[in-house]
Parts: structure tokens; C-alpha cells; sequence
């Protein structure tokens, strides 16, 4: 649909971009949605849909597509083209139902159609569509009786609904989308003028207000005088002499019906029945053993002239077979098999077409091969346009593996998957892609080449939180252009990029997912019909689940306020053991959809047109994905369903032949694989494969190959044909009861079916029950409000979820509300392979969430090679590097992204060949990825060079080495110090830490002082680190300057390029204070977060010894600081802290000892012990695995009691002693040495600076709570706040 040009009909909706962005941000207190005319609209983040608009003439498809009505009569259909014609009018309603405001509304535009219909019979239509939700005797009896109570003394006269409005049943959605495309607001109409051009497009008084009753009658009564104002314009264009005869309603027709039944209906005049018809032919060609030989039907005709709810009598009965037909036996048909099929022939292979696969769960062939990884993608060629495309869906790692280029030389794969996979491809088991081609639908609202998956789980965010149930199935556009990949930071994925899938949709309403199919119809505007296996359903049974994505919300959006999600709790399902597929398909012609059972054995068939609404699902089930009207969750029954096999073996995988005539059975365990027809039942053949765990299944569209997936080998598998059939099989269909059928379907249209059960009636009742509780009252999702959907909304308390901790199994923190708040890195969501906290970086590398948008990782680089300058370094978030802040550390996988066409390698010096790395023997990349992890086995130097292919180069600087190589396994617990230095003699590069390298033993640890020689200031005078260190050992006897300790407790200034203080527009020097020096400077000021951490490198101790038994408490062993906090006795921790460590070294001129690497653990040193962390402690026994200090200050006396118990939680207390007021800590009543933050990182300062400032000064930061730790500065400070501090 071309997309039209903005065309505003209001003041309200040409507001500037400045107020309409405050707007947003208003909370709605009464508002059900956003309400706007804009046209074409805007979506949640800011982008234009396509739309009709004021002077748009819709397309022929939209004006020729008929629609059933439903009332007044139920017999006929309408086109908006039986409508066109000079002079007259059309008027289209879009209103939801249920008690909110559009009904309100509804009974205005009902009154309104009777009275311009009574007045103009030939000019006017008013158009109602009723969407799904409801029934079309319930809805339009509400809105007909509402006109009473808004026009008492008109409707005397106009009766609405006697022939205005046209109700038509809309349960397709297709004229809202036609006409009101999300996300314009509603009620909302559109008219028509004679020559179907959009004349008007405009949202009614009660839009936006959220139910009936906020609506008041003055309200909608203002849309009366809208309506009749455009309306009668358009009238009085034609002049009276020259419009249309009034001789009666515009003719419309409906050709499923007798012509008899056209007219208009009445109460007087009931359902007319015809004769009974002969029996047909039986339906199959022969009797097997079990005495089946199918059905017989006869029909009649009925013409429903009721206009009063009720149902007509039936026009067709069914019976099983009573006439006389032969044995199969005796006709040669060898029943029930074997027989040759031909994607089996009489021989075969089966055998592996692609490996390596983590637990593939299902398989797919992608309709357009190419269309996602093009010819080059994160550094590597596919061959597009070559061989056929199978995606394989991974449930061990949750992602999908595209092979491209099957079956020929180029053949590869390729994984991918969401960067929130731990939400939106969790275990996913089954897939499925839209393969419609030249559907007729609009090219941008057709969803060819989009595709579903289903994820078999609760939603416990990889069993890190309780099962919530807010699960459903994920939909992807594979076209990789507009935002559906991109890469961690969300901006789109480049050739070099590493790219994730970004969703464009889901749902929510069926967690514990086992299958998938999509559904061929072209009814629907969008394509995006999906049927699902919910093996959860009502916690006894599984259920059929259709769901209808609608218009997709698109990617980067969190708008789940459009779509129809149906339920079908008659269909009961049973899933079968964790992790087996249930395979679905969707007969494109006989519109059958068929679905495995594994738990039952079955295979089901179901009309996917059959059954009919029967009421809201919401107060049944009520998680579900959003509250406004424009979502449907509904409840269907009376569904044609019938057990097509049974006696199976946990029945898996399914597949349609290419022809569709038959249907392919994967017994799970058994690894046998079943042909059926289709059309009769009949088993035809079965094979074995030899496989013990087989899934999904597919068919190839080019080969008409069979292909499969097995979970315990991580295999594709493909069964190909080896001597052809020497004849086609014997169908064991009648012909001539299909020709029964095919002319009873074109004499009585969808009034006919052979299973239908004519006697099923829908439970309207609606239970005061629920099988599950909303887990979504307060996270945003299921928001009645659609501005915390998404960024658009902005909401400001989604930043606050940055600071949350409660990360915990139980804990109140909802994790999908960290996916609504624009949240893809958090310390509470999980990883897998050596990810934390949500993001995919590579193992080691520390993520930092771009809210909205994506995730960037501190060791992910990109190497631009295109600069003019040479080579240049960035990070991920596209900022160029300072190598001289850049150190690599040991045992971290880089990813360095070669941006441009040359070649780059790495190398050990600036001469040297480059390095041999796994999967990488030459060391080098070109336009891709370049994968480097630094260990001790490659012998490297101070340094690590990058070389581009043209010549430049980058150096790089390397961390500590502070890993030990395996073989250095055994030295430190050699007992004698000569034999550990005999070892070092040979290894001493290879084994730092048992070897005793200095650098591993640090006493400033990691802390470097970055740029030394740079010019900053400070108390009024030029500083550099250098200096300031100098300054630490001037003084004889290598003591410090006077000025050195207030320098380094003093705000750091920074300078400009040219080494003078930065200024602002007058000139004025720029006060920073969110910095003192010794953060810029800590080894030289000797930082406490320096010189008090614990050292991470794990070492070995000597043996301790009972000084008063001489005997051996315990011997030399492995100990880490963090051991240090869970030795329960004071005594005995004291004992381990005063051992020598085992590592061998020249370098100290005395044995270290444990409190050296341990200062914090140990407390030996009071002004390390007595300072709270401010790093995330570990609590591993509990559920939420981390806390820190500041937590405490949340928690009532009972509980900060117990986790400031040396013996409840020893880490805890040992790691917090200001905030759990150790006595040993307040005691000693002296200043912190440590940097003080407030007011959220803006102020930095000393306890000398707060001595040094005013009495307001002194006042504030004495009294404030410090950021990072929550305890006022008093707590920090107590010399200087001793006079400060407020009562």
C-alpha cells in the first residue's frame, strides 16, 4: 500500500515535535490508548506506516474483497464496490468490542446510518466491521438498545438496525486493516465519497478514553454532528435532479447463496429446507481388515431467511459406509501397506547432510534462499544463489543455524540468534516460515520470508527465575534490511558485524511450545497466522492455540496491542518427554492442519476455517499480552477435529509431500518415519532411519527430498531415493466420491462439511475463575497504556531498573520488564557458554547496556583499515581508542572486527610471522571477524601487534601474565623451596604466578596510573602523575611531600588540548569536582582501592602448624582471598593470614605472606579492613548470588542483624563493617582516606576536602548519603563531621 502523505484533520494532531515528546511523557490516568489522527501514523518509535489517508483511493483488492454480513440478515455479502456511484456516500465505523468506549460510540453511528438511510435509501451505507471478540447477535443487540437510552425520542421513529448499520463479520480484521491501520486511534471512521475515494479519516470524541463509562453521552453524541456534517457535504456535491433514484439499499450479493435468499430477511420469514439428496458413494475404494471402508453423505438445500439469533438445520449428515464394497484384498490394494512412494522409491539412503548441530529440534527450508546472509556476512562468502537453504533450530544454545548452499561445494553454516535469546528463543523447538508466494497482498504488508518459532519453556530466563508463563511464540522477518539484524549495539549489522536476530513480534499465550505452523490463508491482510502447540493449556491438557501477529509491531517496538490470539481448549493435546518436537503443518488446499501428539500417540486433523467464537479467554486465562481492546484473546469451540492416526510411537516430526498428497510420521525414538495419504488415512510405507531421537522434519521445494533432524547426533539428515517406484501407489480414495464432494462444495459452499458436528453448541458463559494469575500488573507489558510500550513512551522508571540487585530466583524484579525498560545487559539477566548478564560478549569481556538500543563489550573492537590516517582502533560503541589506555589481559578472548577490505594478523613483535590461534591457523581476518585470546602458551612480550595487509600496524599493550600454563600445575606444592626453584629455572615465562613474577603480586594490583607525563590541575597549580609520584618518596628517608597527600585528596582539573584549563563561553575555567586526583593518579597516591584489594590470582600456602602440638592442621594447598571469608574462626583466619605463600621469587626480599595478597580479607591493615566494598559481594547459598554493602541499609533490624553476623554471613560482614557498624571499625574514629561520591557521582571529594570547605559545605556532605554505599559521609568521616552532623 503506497504510504500516503500526512494529512492532519485536526489542531491536535500538527502539534510541534517539542510538545507532542512532553505529551508522552504525561502519565494517561483515563486513557485506554494513545490517541492520534495522525495519518499515516507513527508507530511506538517514530516510524511512519503505511496507511490510507484523506485522498487515497484504496486499492481494487481492498474495494472488491467481499465481507459476509452478519446483520441486519445473515445471508448476503457486501463489497465496498457494490457502494460506487455518483452522489452517494459510504461510511466506515472501527470500533471494539466489550464495555469500553467504542460501544458507547457504536450506538451513536447506528443511529445515525437508519436516519440517513430512511432519508437517502440509495445514497448512504454505513458500514460496521465486526471484529473478533464476539458474536453478531450479542454486539449489535448492545448497541441497538444503547440508542434507546441516547435518543429517546428520535429512535421512536429510527429504528436502528432495520437496515443500517451493515454488520459485517470482520473476524479476519482485514477492513481495519485496509482503512485504520495500527496505530491510528479508535472509534475512528472513514467516508467514502461516490467514487470510493477516502474523503475524510478521523477518530471519534471517545478515543483514547480507556472504558464505556468514561465515556459520557455529551461525548459521543458529538459525533452525530461530525458525521452529518461530512456527510451531508458530500450530498450536496451532486445536485438532487442528477443523483441516483432512491429506489432502495445498494444491491448486494452473495454467490455461496441461493439468489432466493437475497433479500431482505425477517422473523416472519424462517430457515427453508429442501429435499434430502441420494447417499453418495462411499468413500474409500475398498474394506480393510478392520471393516472400515469410510463415509457417505447426503445433502439438502437451506436458505436462511431468520434475522433473529438461532440456527438453521443442517445441510449435510454423515455416515460411515453401508454399501457393499469389496475387500481390499481381493482388489489387489495391499492394505495397509507397503507400497513405493516416491520420496522413498524402492531403495534408499539415509544420511547426514549437515553436522554439528546443538540439539536441532526442527527444520525448515527458507522460501527464498539468499534473502538473509546475501553473498557476504560477518567476514565470510555464501553462495546466494546457489543450492537450497535449510535453517535448523538449536535448542541446546537457543539459535538457529542457516546452511546455505545445500548440496553444493560452497556449502556452509552459519549460526544466529537474539541478543535476548534467554527470552525470545528459549529452547526453541519448533519453526516455521510464511512460503506464500503471490499472495495478492499489498509488497509492503506481505510477510513472505517472515518466520515463527516456538519455545518449549515457562519463562524462567534459563532456570534463573520462577516460571511466570508469559511465553508464547517469537516472530522474525528474515529480510536483514530495516532493523531485523543488527549488531550488539543495535545499529545495523554490517559485512564485518556480528549480527543477531532483533524480533518483530510476540505473543504471549503459550508457554511450554512444542510446534508451529503457518498458516497459507490470504485473507488476512499481513499473512501472520500461526497455529502453536501449547503444551500447557489449563495445566491438565494441552491446547490449540491460533495466533494472528496482525500487523507487527516491527523491531526496536514493544507494542503487543495488535493481534488475535484464538483458543481452542476442545483440542486437547499431550506433549511428550522435554524436548521433543511436535510437528504441525497446514494442508494449503484442504485447509486441514495437522498436528503430532507425542504423548498421546496421535496425529490430529483440524479445519483451521471450522468453529466459531465462543467467548473471552481473559478471566480464564489472564496472562496474556495486552489489555486494549485491539488485542483479541478469545476462546473458539464446535472446531472440526478428527484423529487422522493413531498407535504411534511419540509421533514427532510432520511433513507434506511437495504435491501435498501425502503426509510423513516421525516416531521420535524409534527413529521410524511413516508415509500416509492424505486423503484416505492409509498407511502407505514405513521406513527406518537408525536414528534414536529424530524432530522436525521438512521437505525440500527444489528436490522433493525428505530432510530431518536428530538431537543425540547434532544431525540434518536428508532420505534420498535410490531406485525409483516402478508405478505410482494405489490411492485408496473413491473418485467418485470425491466428485460427490467437489460438487456438494460448489452447490453449498462453506455450508457444507463432512465433520461438523451440526449439534455442537458454543458455552458462551464466562467461568468467575482463573487456571493462572497476570504476572505483568506492574511491568509494563499487558499495559493499558501504550507509552511504556516501547521507547516512545520513555518512562522514566525504567532507567531506576538499572540499580536493581534483587536478582534472585523468587525476588519481586520481574526480568521481562528488563526487556520492556530497554535492557540487554543487567547484572540480573543470565548467559550461557561464558556470557554474563544478558549480553553476548566474548568469554571474559564485560558488557554495558545502551538502554533502548543494545549492548557494547569491553573487548570487542573494530579495526578501521579504510582511515586516511592509517589504522585506528575503535571500540564497539564506535569511539576511537587511546592505545596507551588499552591493556590486554591474559586468558580474554578479543574480537577484532576488520572494518575494510584489507587483511589483518596478528603477530608476537613487529617482524615475526603471525601467530597460529585455534580454527585460525593463519592468524589473520579480512573484512570479518578476528578472534584473539592471550595465553601463556604463546610466549608473548609486553606488546601484541595487529598488521594490516597494507602495511600499517597497531601495538597493542599486554596486561600482567599472570596465568600459569597446565604444566606449571605442580610447583607450588613442591615442600622444599630449592626444588620450586630448580622447576622456575626453565618455566619461569611459562609459570608467573607459581614462578613468583612481580607483577602478579602487586601491591597496587591492576591500578595503573594512565597518561603519567599528562598535564591536568590541581589546588591551583599544574599536576602530572609523575610528578605526584615523585612527590610520594621526596622527602629524606624516602618520605613524602607535605603537599603530596592533600594533592592527591584534592579535585583533579582537566586541561584542554593545549594544556591550559578548559573554559566556557567567557572564559570562564570549567569546576569539575566528579574526580579527585588520586582516581586519575592511584598508584602514585597509593589509592586505598589499590593498595586494600584483595589480589585475584590464586596461590599456595605453606602448611599450618599447632604451635603448641606441633602438629599439622593443614597442608600446603590452593586458597584464593575470597576463601579467606568463610573460615569460620577469627583465630584460625588470623593463623592462614600470617603463612608464607609458595611462590618463588628473588624479586621480595622477605617471603610474602597471605595478608599481603589478601589486605581486605586478612584485616591486618586497619585502614583496608575498616572500608566497605563497593563491589558486588557473593552470597552463592542464597538465591540472588550477589548483594552489596549498600543493600543493607534497605533491610529491617532482623535481617541487617543476620547479614552482618561474622557467623551467619562472614563475607557479608567481614566485606561491610561501616555499614553493619563494626565496633572494631567505629572505634578507631578516623577519617576515610577513600573518595566520597554524592548526589550520583557529580560531587567526588575527601574527608580532607570536606575539613577544608565551609560550615554548608561540611553540613551537606557530612549529612548526605554516599553514593555507592549508602552511609552518610558522617560514618565516613567522623573527625571532621563530628560537629556537623544533623540530630
Amino acid at each position: 500500500m503506497a504510504l500516503s502523505a500526512h494529512h492532519p484533520t485536526r489542531a491536535a494532531s500538527a502539534l510541534s515535535p517539542l510538545t507532542s515528546f512532553f505529551l508522552l511523557l504525561l502519565p494517561h490516568l483515563t486513557l485506554g490508548q494513545f490517541c492520534t489522527e495522525t495519518c499515516p501514523p507513527l508507530n511506538d518509535v517514530g516510524r511512519p506506516i503505511s496507511s490510507l489517508c484523506a485522498g487515497d483511493v484504496p486499492p481494487a483488492a481492498v474495494l472488491t474483497r467481499r465481507h459476509r454480513v452478519c446483520r441486519p440478515g445473515r445471508s448476503r455479502t457486501v463489497a465496498l464496490e457494490d457502494f460506487r456511484g455518483a452522489g452517494r456516500v459510504t461510511v466506515l465505523a472501527n470500533v471494539y468490542v466489550g464495555c469500553n468506549a467504542g460501544r458507547r460510540e457504536a450506538a451513536v453511528f447506528a443511529h445515525v446510518g437508519q436516519r440517513y438511510y430512511d432519508a437517502h435509501p440509495d445514497r448512504v451505507a454505513f458500514v460496521n466491521s465486526l471484529k473478533g471478540g464476539t458474536d453478531c447477535d450479542k454486539w449489535p443487540g448492545l448497541y441497538e438498545r444503547d440508542t434507546v437510552r441516547l435518543y429517546p425520542e428520535e429512535s421512536k421513529d429510527v429504528k436502528s438496525g432495520t437496515n443500517m448499520p451493515l454488520v459485517v463479520d470482520d473476524d479476519a480484521f482485514t477492513m481495519r486493516d485496509d482503512f485504520f491501520t495500527t496505530p491510528f486511534g479508535h472509534p475512528s471512521y472513514v467516508v467514502l465519497d461516490g467514487e470510493l475515494t477516502v474523503r475524510h479519516k478521523f477518530t471519534g470524541p471517545c478515543c483514547g478514553i480507556e472504558d464505556y463509562y468514561s465515556c459520557s453521552n455529551d461525548d459521543a453524541l458529538a459525533l452525530d454532528a461530525t458525521i452529518s456534517g461530512y456527510v451531508d457535504a458530500i450530498l450536496a456535491e451532486t445536485p438532487a435532479e442528477t443523483a441516483p433514484a432512491e429506489t432502495g439499499a445498494p444491491s448486494v450479493g452473495s454467490p455461496a447463496v441461493p439468489a432466493e435468499s437475497t433479500g431482505a430477511p425477517s422473523a416472519a420469514s424462517p430457515c427453508e429446507t429442501g429435499a434430502w439428496s441420494a447417499w453418495s458413494p462411499c468413500s474409500l475404494v475398498c474394506r480393510d481388515a478392520d471393516g472400515d471402508a469410510g463415509v457417505q453423505f447426503r445433502t439438502r438445500t437451506v436458505t436462511d431467511r431468520r434475522a433473529v439469533a438461532g440456527r438453521c438445520p443442517k445441510v449435510s449428515t454423515v455416515r460411515e459406509c453401508r454399501e457393499e464394497v469389496p475387500a481390499c484384498d481381493a482388489t489387489g490394494y495391499e492394505a495397509p501397506g507397503p507400497q513405493c512412494v516416491p520420496e522413498f522409491g524402492t531403495s534408499r539412503t539415509v544420511a547426514a547432510a549437515s553436522g554439528g548441530f546443538d540439539d536441532p529440534r526442527d527444520v525448515a527450508f527458507h522460501p527464498a534462499p539468499g534473502t538473509h546472509l546475501g553473498a557476504y556476512s560477518e567476514g565470510r562468502e555464501y553462495p546466494a544463489d546457489k543450492g537450497e537453504e535449510a535453517w535448523v533450530l538449536n535448542g541446546g544454545n537457543h539459535s538457529v543455524s542457516i546452511v546455505a548452499g545445500m548440496g553444493t561445494k560452497g556449502q556452509t553454516t552459519m549460526s544466529r540468534r537474539d541478543r535476548g535469546y534467554y527470552h525470545y528463543m528459549i529452547e526453541a523447538t519448533a519453526l516455521a516460515f510464511n512460503s506464500v508466494r503471490n499472495s495478492g497482498r499489498e509488497a509492503d504488508r506481505d510477510s513472505f520470508g517472515y518466520w515463527a518459532v516456538c519455545n518449549d519453556n515457562l519463562n524462567t530466563y534459563l532456570d534463573t527465575k520462577e516460571p511466570n508463563y508469559f511465553m508464547g511464540p517469537t516472530l522474525y522477518n528474515s529480510d536483514p534490511s530495516g532493523g531485523n539484524t543488527v549488531n550488539g549495539a543495535g545499529r545495523p549489522c554490517g559485512p564485518a558485524d556480528e549480527c543477531f536476530l532483533l524480533h518483530s513480534d510476540m505473543l504471549h499465550e503459550a508457554p511450554g511450545c512444542i510446534g508451529i505452523a503457518h498458516d497459507p490463508e490470504t485473507a488476512t491482510a499481513f499473512g501472520n497466522v500461526y497455529w502453536a502447540f501449547d503444551s500447557t493449556g489449563d495445566r491438565v491438557d494441552g491446547q490449540l492455540v491460533r495466533f494472528d501477529f496482525q500487523q507487527p509491531h516491527g523491531p526496536g517496538s514493544m507494542d503487543h496491542s495488535v493481534a488475535s490470539v484464538r483458543r481452542y481448549p476442545e483440542v486437547k493435546l499431550k506433549r511428550g518427554p522435554p524436548g521433543v518436537h511436535a510437528g504441525m503443518v497446514v494442508h494449503p488446499t484442504r485447509r486441514e492442519l495437522f498436528v503430532a501428539v507425542p504423548g498421546a500417540g496421535t496425529v490430529l486433523a483440524m479445519g483451521v476455517d471450522s468453529g466459531a467464537f465462543a467467548r473471552t479467554a481473559r478471566a480464564e486465562y489472564p496472562i496474556f499480552s495486552n489489555r486494549l481492546p485491539s488485542f483479541e484473546y478469545s476462546i473458539w469451540e464446535c472446531a472440526e477435529t478428527r484423529v487422522f492416526a493413531a498407535g504411534l510411537a511419540t509421533p514427532s516430526g510432520l511433513a507434506l509431500s511437495a504435491d501435498g498428497e501425502r503426509l510423513f510420521v516421525a516416531e521420535h525414538a524409534t527413529g521410524v518415519l511413516h508415509t500416509f495419504e492424505v486423503a484416505s488415512g492409509a498407511l502407505l510405507a514405513t521406513v527406518e532411519t537408525g536414528r534414536q531421537s529424530v524432530g522436525g522434519m521438512a521437505v525440500s521445494e527444489v528436490s522433493g527430498r525428505l530432510h530431518f533432524v536428530d538431537g543425540k547426533t547434532g544431525t540434518l539428515n536428508v532420505v534420498a531415493a535410490g531406485t525409483p517406484c516402478p508405478a505410482p501407489y494405489v490411492s485408496r480414495v473413491s473418485p467418485a466420491f470425491a466428485a460427490a464432494v467437489r460438487d456438494a462444495t460448489a452447490g453449498l459452499g462453506d455450508g457444507f462439511s463432512l465433520r461438523r458436528d451440526a449439534d455442537c453448541a458454543v458455552d458462551r458463559t464466562v467461568p468467575d475463575f482463573s487456571l493462572f494469575e497476570q504476572v505483568h500488573a506492574t511491568t509494563g507489558y499487558a499495559s493499558n497504556d501504550t507509552d511504556v510500550q516501547g521507547p516512545a513512551g520513555m518512562d522514566a522508571d525504567a532507567y531506576l531498573l538499572a540499580n536493581r540487585t534483587d536478582c534472585g530466583r523468587n525476588s519481586d524484579l520481574n526480568f521481562d520488564a528488563l526487556l520492556l525498560g530497554g535492557f540487554y545487559c543487567h547484572q540480573c539477566l543470565p548467559g550461557t557458554g561464558g556470557h554474563e548478564n544478558g549480553a553476548t560478549c566474548a568469554p571474559g569481556g564485560t558488557c554495558t547496556n545502551v538502554q533502548w538500543e543494545g549492548f557494547t563489550c569491553d573487548n570487542h573492537f573494530v579495526v578501521d583499515v579504510t582511515w586516511s590516517g592509517g589504522v585506528r582502533l575503535l571500540s564497539s560503541n564506535g569511539t576511537v581508542v587511546d592505545l596507551e589506555d588499552l591493556r590486554l589481559q591474559y586468558l580474554v578472548t578479543y574480537r577484532f572486527t576488520v572494518q575494510g577490505d584489507a587483511d589483518l594478523s596478528v603477530h608476537r613483535t613487529g617482524e615475526e610471522l603471525p601467530l597460529s590461534l585455534p580454527g585460525n591457523d593463519c592468524g589473520c581476518a579480512e573484512k570479518g571477524p578476528l578472534l584473539f585470546t592471550p595465553t601463556p602458551e604463546l610466549r608473548l612480550g609486553e606488546h601484541v601487534y595487529l598488521w594490516a595487509s597494507g602495511g600499517d600496524m597497531l601495538r597493542l599493550q599486554l596486561g600482567s601474565i599472570c596465568v600459569d600454563a597446565p604444566a606449571c600445575a605442580g610447583i607450588s606444592f613442591l615442600a622444599k623451596k630449592e626444588d620450586r626453584e630448580e622447576r622456575c629455572r626453565s618455566m619461569e615465562q611459562d609459570c608467573p604466578v607459581a614462578c613468583g613474577h612481580a607483577k602478579c603480586y602487586n601491591f597496587v594490583r591492576s591500578c595503573r596510573d594512565e597518561n603519567r607525563k599528562e598535564l591536568f590541575g590541581s589546588l591551583g597549580m599544574d599536576q602530572t602523575c609523575a610528578w605526584v609520584d615523585w612527590m610520594r618518596t621526596s622527602m629524606p628517608g624516602g618520605l613524602p611531600n607535605a603537599w603530596y597527600r592533600r594533592i592527591c585528596l584534592s579535585n583533579h582539573q582537566p586541561y584542554d588540548d593545549n594544556s591550559q584549563p578548559a573554559v566556557d563561553e567567557d572564559g570562564t575555567a570549567i569546576k569539575v569536582y566528579d574526580m579527585l586526583v588520586q582516581e586519575r593518579c592511584p598508584v602514585a597516591c597509593l589509592n586505598r582501592e589499590c593498595t586494600c584489594a584483595d589480589n585475584e590470582v590464586p596461590f599456595v600456602t605453606v602448611s599450618s602448624i599447632n604451635s603448641e602440638t606441633e602438629t599439622e592442621i593443614e597442608g600446603i594447598r590452593a586458597r584464593t582471598c575470597a576463601d579467606l571469608f568463610n573460615i569460620a574462626s577469627w583465630e584460625y583466619r588470623n593463623v592462614v593470614c600470617s603463612l608464607d605463600i609458595h611462590a618463588v621469587t628473588s624479586q621480595f626480599p622477605v617471603p610474602l605472606k597471605v595478608h599481603d595478597m589478601c589486605p581486605t580479607a586478612c584485616g591486618f591493615r586497619p585502614e583496608c579492613f575498616c572500608r566497605d566494598s563497593k563491589a558486588d559481594i557473593p552470597t552463592p547459598s542464597k538465591k540472588q548470588k550477589t548483594r552489596r554493602c549498600k543493600d543493607a541499609a534497605y533491610y529491617p533490624e532482623s535481617g541487617r542483624n543476620y547479614w552482618c553476623n561474622e557467623m551467619e554471613q562472614p563475607t557479608f560482614a567481614r566485606s561491610c563493617p561501616i555499614q553493619c557498624q563494626n565496633a572494631y571499625c567505629t572505634s578507631r574514629n578516623v577519617d576515610s582516606l577513600d573518595t566520597v561520591s554524592f548526589n550520583g557521582g557529580k560531587l567526588h571529594t575527601s574527608c580532607w576536602l570536606m575539613s577544608e570547605g565551609n560550615a554548608a559545605y561540611k553540613s551537606y556532605c557530612c549529612n548526605a548519603m554516599e553514593d555507592d554505599l549508602m552511609v552518610t559521609g558522617g560514618a565516613l568521616c567522623p573527625v571532621t563531621c563530628a560537629d556537623h552532623m544533623n540530630e
